[in-house]
């Protein structure tokens, strides 16, 4: 099965989901209203989250996130991946992000098949103060993990970087940002910021490519170390096995902002207890509505 198949089979059951809730269908609470937006999903998931859901009851609300709301009739939320331009207040970003997170806590959200998802995370990673990118992070280091298992799924023999197939996904355009950004395979010789110590990327060139307040060495060596934590690949490239160590790079780091974004990283790091990936389509089936 190819991902263009994938997508069409998500969207499939988004719009069966959403028209059972048009026709208030009975068999679930998000049904009853006879109303959909991304604000009644959040809130209806917000609920069902403080009642400890099971990865089926998860499942049905992943389900949703595939539905394009842009074309629905009189919908007055959108997703917020669905309107980049409109800038969400702090607190409105980080309510939308710890939901997100705390849904695959439950059950895994595949970015690659909810359209526009993926540019819209990187877009907060990017831009947003740091008690909301450090969870933009997160999610992106999970969502790296999902895209790379679809990715195997369909490919299990690999493709080669440049294929145009392997481009599609969401992991492959991580692995090119973090790869321009992160150089092991030059031993580090200034010590400094981490772009001194790791990077061929200009300030200036980074300001073209990311925007000019995004801080992406700062920012992306955080997001190494969470992406290192749930891929081997990267792992294998930041930790020395045998001698049960960082490389040597990390040392080098001495700019106080670069080091507390480090520190931050380690901790959490530290107080890691593992994340696994997972649906449930019990309760969706049980449903009836396709």
């Amino acid at each position: 099965m190819s991902l263009q198949l994938l997508r069409e089979q998500a969207k499939k059951i988004a719009n069966e989901l959403y028209l059972a809730c048009k026709s208030k269908q009975k068999g679930h609470p998000m049904f009853r209203s006879g109303m959909f937006n991304s604000g009644i999903w959040r809130a209806k998931w917000e609920a069902e989250a403080r009642k400890t859901p099971t990865c089926s009851d998860a499942t049905l609300f992943v389900s949703f996130l595939s539905l394009d709301l842009e074309q629905c009739e009189n919908v007055s939320a959108l997703w917020p991946w669905e309107s980049r331009n409109q800038i969400l207040a702090k607190k409105k970003n980080k309510a939308w992000l710890n939901a997100l997170l705390n849904l695959d806590d439950h059950a895994t959200i595949f970015v690659d098949l909810v359209p526009k998802m993926g540019i819209w995370i990187c877009d907060v990673f990017n831009y947003i103060p740091r008690d909301v990118w450090r969870i933009a992070a997160k999610l992106i280091a999970r969502f790296y993990r999902s895209s790379k298992q679809i990715f195997t799924s369909i490919y299990p023999d690999g493709l080669e970087e440049d294929d145009e197939r392997r481009q599609e996904f969401f992991f492959a355009k991580v692995d090119s940002s973090l790869q321009s950004l992160f150089d092991f395979s030059k031993p580090a010789k200034t010590k400094g910021t981490t772009r001194k110590v790791f990077s061929t990327v200009s300030q200036e060139v980074g300001k073209q490519q990311y925007g000019d307040h995004a801080h992406v060495h700062r920012h992306g060596l955080y997001l190494l170390l969470h992406v290192a934590l749930l891929d081997d690949d990267w792992c294998q490239k930041v930790f020395l096995m045998q001698k049960k160590s960082f490389q040597p790079h990390f040392s080098k780091i001495t700019d106080p902002s670069c080091l507390s974004v480090w520190y931050t990283a380690l901790l959490e790091v530290s107080y890691f207890d593992g994340h696994c990936t997972n649906l449930d389509w019990t309760l969706i089936q049980s449903l009836e509505i396709s």
